[in-house]
């Protein structure tokens, strides 16, 4: 069940920290799927990045508090280092950069 329109505008964006050494695609997409499993109506998991030369995984939420939050993640095992609020801002329209083929 996805939650009210005025119930996601009172949300806040939160970001789960996660140090994984050696944490490959495969494993990424396990813990994609195990957070999606538990979602809940109150938390909205927005997906994730990693970035594989500092090993570290950054999941991205949406929900009421940082405590509830980590309740979810905790739940899926998402082995964090920690929560903390989140903003994110818009990307500049920046002009692809072509190569000439001559």
């Amino acid at each position: 069940m996805l939650p009210s329109l005025d119930a996601m505008t009172e949300q806040g964006e939160y970001l789960a920290e996660c140090f994984l050494p050696g944490v490959s695609e495969g494993a990424l997409a396990a813990l994609d799927a195990r957070v999606r499993a538990v979602e809940s109506g109150e938390v909205r998991y927005l997906g994730s990045l990693l970035v594989p030369e500092d090993e570290v995984v950054l999941c991205f939420f949406q929900g009421p508090s940082a405590e509830a939050v980590r309740a979810l993640a905790e739940q899926a095992e998402v082995p964090f280092a920690r929560i903390v609020p989140a903003l994110r801002g818009g990307a500049p329209s920046v002009p692809v950069r072509r190569e000439r083929k001559d």
